[in-house]
């Protein structure tokens, strides 16, 4: 039998789909994370070559970079969902493709809070980002197999809207404080391993807050994706 209750209603009235709505910020705010930090490691590098050349074209260089960036993106999403994809559904089935991008993230944001360069930072975008538009983008539909017809139209209409939305906005929120800091920390006439070194011996950790933001986000995910697994229940979702 429908029940009245609205989008919203179904969301906050049922701990799965809670949990769905959860994932999606975290995964938003992860995701907003490290693309604040490769526009931030992006615009020093061309800030340094431009003050070592006059003549450098930092717009140029800028474009250039976000030109390659993305059509590798594309690249490797499109060989991913076209080989990949249905691979590891079959093989590790449901939470072996949910928990795909969340575990890739926690390891990279992991590894990146220690200190990532442009380059290495362009990698782990680049494969964050393929994951999330193909395994990941897979996942998400997956998420309402298990819901009924009226979560379907009801529920899943909130949830893509308002709360990834909100998601945006948190992101928008963390990215100003991230901005702060790099501000603070980030001194081009000298270098940013110094300043970072001398920071986190006081005890401050400086330019590593944001991808250990995103490395706390990647946490919560992963639980909970776990919970998630957990509410399932059924051997076709394990």
């Amino acid at each position: 039998k429908p029940s009245k209750s609205g989008g919203f209603g179904l969301v906050l009235g049922n701990s799965y789909l809670r949990l769905v709505a959860l994932l999606l910020v975290l995964l938003n705010i992860v995701n907003t994370t490290g693309e604040f930090i490769l526009a931030r490691l992006v615009t020093a590098q061309a800030a340094q070559l431009a003050a070592a050349d006059p003549d450098f074209d930092r717009g140029a260089f800028i474009g250039a970079f976000y030109g390659g960036y993305f059509f590798w993106v594309n690249v490797a999403s499109v060989v991913l969902q076209a080989f990949l994809v249905s691979r590891i559904v079959t093989r590790f089935g449901f939470r072996g493709a949910l928990f795909a991008l969340p575990v890739l993230a926690l390891g990279a944001y992991g590894f990146a809070a220690l200190g990532a360069g442009l380059a290495l930072m362009r990698v782990i975008k680049t494969a964050e980002n393929s994951v999330d538009y193909s395994v990941m983008n897979t996942a998400k539909q997956m998420l309402w197999l298990p819901t009924t017809r009226e979560q379907k139209f009801k529920a899943k209409q909130a949830i893509d809207t308002f709360f990834v939305t909100e998601g945006t906005a948190y992101c928008d929120l963390a990215e100003e404080l991230m901005r702060g800091v790099w501000r603070k920390y980030w001194i081009p006439d000298w270098g940013l391993v110094d300043r970072v070194a001398s920071s986190a011996g006081a005890g401050d950790m400086g330019l590593l807050a944001a991808p250990q933001a995103a490395f706390r986000a990647g946490c919560e995910a992963v639980e909970v994706l776990e919970r998630l697994a957990r509410l399932t229940g059924s051997d076709e979702y394990r």
